[in-house]
């Protein structure tokens, strides 16, 4: 389906959409859905996914994918629904290339549910303003959320929010809060403090090498060893296969840290130690003990593993 398209009643499953999308479903009718459908936002300035910003439009979104443009400046890509819009589980993703950023043009009221918003180079940012809605369970990755209520409050619940530690700015940015008509709400979301170091490598790299270069760490007592499966990516040939994830939890005398090496689909890897607190800011003694620690890890990571 190309062009503009106006969504009566309808299920429309397995589909693929590029341009102009409007959801014009009715109250007294079945409201339209779509099921697991591919919608392309175009590569340019022109083409948007929109819907209606009345009261008196309805329509739902399962499932999918909504990929903004490919190498678009400044990104004009609108995503525009009313309160009576909803959608569970699509993920969202803006598809700058270059570094730098690239926002969405986002005036959306509806209810999002187990979403994902990302950009898909890890490079970028992307900034998204909100002036109503509620977002359950989703997860913002390299994007700016700033509420910016006017109609009515933007509430967030139990989201997790991502945001690189090279950007600079605040991974929730209130704009204008004191003279929004209307408050923005977030409970049940976790904020992390502590140290974070990374390091982005071009190729894979063993993740057995961790553990002998723990090992030959004196401060280090004990190691603890988990594998996990990590996001999903979408590339032109479609989902990737998984991130693998390898974390090792190294306890000291008096004090515990985290490394962990994920390797992409492009055969890429980070390793990335932690130590922090949720909600809660560690105290400066205990960052003044582990700081030591963790420099002799990295040395001992760069002569066992090579890197």
């Amino acid at each position: 389906i190309t062009g503009r398209t106006r969504l009566g009643a309808g299920v429309f499953e397995n589909c693929t959409m590029v341009g102009r999308i409007e959801f014009d479903g009715l109250a007294n009718e079945e409201p339209p859905l779509l099921h697991n459908c591919f919608v392309h936002l175009g590569a340019s300035s022109t083409s948007f996914l929109t819907g209606a910003s009345t009261t008196s439009d309805y329509g739902e979104m399962v499932g999918g994918t909504v990929l903004a443009g490919s190498n678009l400046s400044n990104l004009a890509a609108t995503i525009n629904t009313g309160p009576n819009v909803n959608y569970t589980g699509v993920a969202f993703i803006n598809d700058q290339q270059t570094s730098g950023s690239s926002d969405w043009k986002f005036s959306a009221t509806g209810t999002f549910t187990g979403c994902s918003f990302g950009v898909r180079n890890e490079n970028t940012t992307c900034e998204m303003t909100m002036v109503e809605g509620h977002w359950s369970g989703c997860t913002f990755t390299n994007v700016q959320v700033r509420p910016l209520p006017t109609t009515k409050a933007v509430m967030f619940s139990g989201c997790t929010m991502l945001w690189r530690d090279t950007f600079t700015e605040p991974v929730v940015k209130i704009v204008n809060a004191l003279s929004a008509a209307f408050p923005t709400i977030i409970s049940g979301c976790t904020l992390w403090y502590g140290v974070r170091r990374e390091a982005n490598i071009d190729y894979m790299v063993d993740h057995r090498c961790i553990g002998r270069a723990l090992s030959q760490v004196s401060e280090v007592q004990e190691v603890e060893y988990n594998y996990y499966k990590g996001q999903l990516r979408l590339t032109i040939m479609g989902w990737s296969e998984p991130d693998q994830g390898h974390q090792y939890l190294y306890k000291t005398s008096n004090i515990n840290g985290l490394i962990s090496l994920t390797t992409n689909y492009k055969q890429k890897t980070e390793i990335s130690q932690n130590f922090g607190t949720i909600n809660g800011k560690p105290p400066q003694e205990e960052i003044d003990i582990i700081r030591p620690i963790m420099k002799k890890i990295e040395a001992s990571i760069r002569d066992v593993c090579g890197i």
